[in-house]
């Protein structure tokens, strides 16, 4: 195999062997990914070091791939980590992780009897939306990822029983919350919640039309509503742009589930394939969109 230098920082008290870091793992298979040999690859070694790493992950059992995408991209930060950075700012240290897949959402509370507006804001990896038709919905009425988002981000009204204390009216008042992206990441994330517990557990079986590419301004923290981030420094209508490159869908029921990934290659055309454990199959994107997507990954036009 080509020699790849090692790619994590880890500390002196970081008993992390080198044959278990995924970040090192990951690296050597991108390596051998692209050297041109035709050969197939299996990412064994990492497979094995997400078990010994990721506990609750580990063995043959059915395990949720988006409950994995995150475990995985949350270790590989921390073996990304700086030498000196204390384990309670992960989040908030660079890392190729977080510079890649890591956004920045703001949650807004509005005080109804004076619309004052307090901010906070916190990293995300995804966005995870609901997927069930809302109850002023039409029956008939399709369900789309912009509708989804569209809702993710409107205001919500909190409740009599959940006043809440504004700071300029100094008492506790009626409210709202809102949810806005601060700063959108690089790679975009959509988690379609197709397994709820209520009353009991189940898969949601709604299709969700999704497109290849999708606009993301309407759903990001406008200036002057809020924070002003770098992703607001252009006009107030100019679009950002994200491309679909990966679509992970589940096929069977909650006990006997498997999962597919369409994948979009870009050289030397642009080509979707489904991966199906060791199969390879070109599909078009008329296929791919007809599919009920479990998750999404959008990368920015613009980088």
């Amino acid at each position: 195999m080509t020699h790849v230098p090692r790619v994590c920082i880890r500390s002196p008290g970081d008993h992390t062997a080198p044959n278990t870091c995924l970040a090192c793992l990951l690296s050597d298979f991108f390596s051998e990914m692209y050297t041109g040999n035709r050969q197939q690859l299996a990412p064994t070694n990492m497979l094995y070091a997400v078990w010994k790493h990721l506990r609750q992950l580990a063995g043959y059992a059915q395990h949720d791939c988006h409950e994995f995408f995150i475990a995985l991209l949350d270790r590989l930060h921390r073996h990304l980590r700086p030498p000196d950075e204390p384990m309670h700012l992960l989040s908030k240290q660079p890392s190729v992780v977080r510079s890649v897949f890591t956004g920045l959402m703001q949650s807004d509370v509005i005080c109804r009897r004076c619309d004052n507006v307090s901010s906070t804001h916190e990293p995300f990896y995804d966005i995870s939306l609901g997927i069930r038709p809302s109850t002023h919905d039409s029956p008939t009425s399709l369900v789309s990822l912009r509708g989804c988002l569209a809702r993710y981000t409107s205001p919500e009204d909190l409740g009599s029983d959940a006043r809440v204390f504004c700071p300029r009216c100094q008492a506790r008042q009626l409210a709202q919350k809102r949810l806005m992206i601060a700063q959108p990441p690089k790679t975009l994330t959509f988690h379609l919640k197709r397994f709820e517990h209520i009353p009991r557990l189940q898969k949601i079986t709604t299709f969700v039309e999704f497109p290849t590419s999708i606009d993301m301004r309407p759903y990001l923290v406008q200036s002057g509503g809020g924070a002003h981030t770098a992703a607001m420094a252009h006009s107030a209508h100019a679009p950002i742009m994200y491309s679909l490159y990966c679509v992970v869908v589940h096929i069977g029921k909650i006990e006997s589930g498997h999962y597919i990934c369409y994948i979009r290659l870009n050289h030397p055309h642009e080509q979707w394939v489904c991966c199906d454990d060791d199969t390879l199959t070109p599909v078009t994107a008329a296929e791919v969109l007809s599919k009920p997507a479990y998750m999404l990954l959008y990368m920015k036009d613009e980088l």
